[in-house]
């Protein structure tokens, strides 16, 4: 455990101070408590029992889902329950993927931990961990800096933040370090080229906050230390945080009015920052209570900002969940001038316009490098049932104008079973885009529980191109070696696998030694095959002749690799 300091101290003494939540009697979303104290003793889950996870893709035509709270084997670990997943995604090895979660060990008590995985692999496999294991830690929030680093914000018991980081795709991370903070707090990294860039920003919510009236701090070492917290205009509620292609940090607002709130100076060093806050576009946030997660939010306010240097550079975007009718509705507005003023916010509710009675909550936006947004909620329309819903997905190319129709990620799952001792399936998702799609993190039961999801929306662009991986792979125009239609360059960027020599090729990534695909290997058929396609004959069914996948050939180092991998030597 870490050893207690003079500033911890007080601070746990300002917190027993302020112990119920700080609420603005004006604002009824306010007045509810989001308690993140101990409530439950810890409790393991016993003997470990597992099952196959769902699996749906390739019998119903949804993209394919990844569970990501599995076990060294990839099985579901029935009895535990994972909610409010975040995720990171290394920027210089975008096949290296962080995800942190909720983590309830046994669902007979809500006590939770902060709950890891990592894949280096785009996904297809996850490790699993905890950090702090039985220790309370709820409310994760991962982001990734320019360099690489991933950042673990964890809010402990008190409303305590710890900001961990990893220098390895989130395979292991650093001791906490304090950050101030309260529930509940969001962070986002600067990675423009400005001056700030690398800085990390934090804010908080009103909900449980230790210091009334302070709720943003930063960190201008790449989280080693946190500046003193200071107030922010309008003390927003329930909402995320994003920076802008000149380094200006946008807060969303989503309770008492769904709005945004501005810093143009939180790139700069030294002075405390300033907050503006901006016009509303409307609505209050949907608040507790509904029936879709009775004892959770129906969403938090999203902030994104279209940084590509293109012609809507600088445009910013607010999505939340706003009450309908009867149930919630997810709504969008954007802003062509900083924030100065908004669109008509436009509903989404299913694809049907005049449907008030179903709910879309836990709307999630990220926007991608070249523009494009991408939104995701859960959906009843489908079902007119508040508990059964399905995940959407729609995107707009031009700011918000115009959206593709609504699609399904995945079958319809109930959102009330597998309750962890809380009636709630957390309070969020979060969502990271790039050139092509978008990496999603979120809760379902397809597992008749609460499990955390990988999902890749859209083709997969592990260097970062703009080009199909698949496609690139399969043309030819990068090195695949290994033939998982995986470019060479992204597995050794990732770590996947290794490249000793530095000369771009994994090594042991010669193609099977079954030269002709006839079933029988080791034998001198493979060779005799090799040598007459070398010297310019037929096989239609031998691999191709580039037998070490250097791009060089026909030379005599395909023959030499072939011989020695038939010997039983490496590649």
């Amino acid at each position: 455990m870490m050893r207690p300091t003079a500033i911890h101290i007080l601070w746990v003494l300002a917190v027993a101070s302020h112990a119920a939540a700080q609420v603005d009697h004006d604002d009824p979303d306010e007045a509810f408590e989001h308690d993140e104290r101990p409530q439950d003793p810890y409790l393991p889950h016993g003997p470990l029992h597992t099952s196959v996870p769902a699996v749906f893709a390739d019998r119903q035509g949804f993209p394919p889902s990844v569970q990501v709270n599995v076990t060294p084997t990839q099985l579901n670990i029935l009895n535990d329950a994972a909610n409010e997943p975040s995720i990171a995604i290394d920027p210089l090895a975008p096949n290296r993927i962080s995800i942190g979660w909720r983590q309830f060990d046994n669902i007979a008590s809500n006590f939770r931990q902060a709950g890891y995985a990592w894949s280096n692999d785009g996904g297809l496999t996850w490790h699993k961990g905890t950090i702090d294991p039985g220790v309370f830690r709820s409310d994760p929030v991962l982001r990734a800096g320019p360099t690489g680093t991933v950042y673990y914000n964890s809010l402990t018991e008190d409303f305590r933040c710890w900001v961990l980081r990893s220098l390895n795709g989130g395979q292991s991370w650093s001791s906490p370090v304090f950050s101030f903070g309260g529930d509940k707090q969001w962070m986002a990294v600067d990675r423009t080229g400005g001056p700030g860039r690398g800085f990390i920003h934090q804010w908080w919510s009103t909900a449980a906050n230790p210091t009334p009236g302070l709720q943003y701090t930063r960190s201008t070492d790449g989280g080693f230390t946190w500046q003193s917290p200071s107030a922010v205009a309008g003390t927003p509620i329930w909402g995320t945080i994003a920076v802008g292609p000149a380094g200006e940090v946008y807060l969303a607002k989503g309770s008492g009015g769904v709005r945004a709130v501005k810093s143009t100076d939180a790139n700069q060093g030294g002075a405390t920052p300033t907050f503006t806050q901006l016009p509303l576009i409307g609505f209050n946030g949907a608040g507790t209570g509904r029936a879709c997660n009775p004892g959770g939010l129906a969403g938090q306010a999203q902030v994104g900002v279209d940084s590509s240097g293109g012609p809507r550079n600088g445009w910013v975007y607010l999505l939340a969940t706003v009450p309908a009718a009867n149930a919630t509705d997810v709504v969008f507005a954007r802003s062509e001038d900083s924030g100065a003023t908004w669109s008509v916010p436009v509903v989404f509710r299913g694809g049907a316009t005049t449907d008030t009675d179903s709910f879309q909550w836990f709307g999630t936006m990220s926007v991608a490098p070249n523009g494009r947004i991408d939104v995701v909620y859960n959906d009843t329309s489908g079902t007119l049932t508040a508990v059964n819903s399905q995940l959407m997905y729609t995107t707009s190319g031009n700011g918000g104008v115009t959206w593709a129709t609504p699609q399904a990620l995945g079958p319809v799952f109930n959102s009330t079973i597998g309750y962890p001792n809380q009636n709630k399936m957390g309070d969020y998702y979060d969502m990271e885009s790039d050139l092509l799609g978008a990496h999603l993190a979120y809760c379902a039961t397809y597992n008749g529980e609460q499990d955390v999801y990988y999902l890749r929306i859209g083709p997969k662009d592990c260097n970062g191109n703009g080009v199909d991986d698949a496609a690139e792979t399969a043309n030819g125009d990068v090195l695949d070696a290994n033939n998982n239609s995986i470019p060479d360059s992204c597995e050794i960027a990732a770590g996947a696998v290794l490249d000793v020599n530095g000369n771009g090729i994994p090594d042991n990534a010669c193609a099977d030694i079954d030269f002709n695909n006839d079933g029988l290997f080791p034998d001198t058929t493979d060779i005799d095959d090799f040598l007459f396609v070398f010297s310019g004959g037929q096989c239609a069914a031998c691999d191709p002749i580039d037998f070490n996948h250097d791009r060089l050939f026909p030379d005599t180092a395909d023959i030499d690799a072939l011989l020695r991998v038939f010997s039983g030597g490496p590649c």
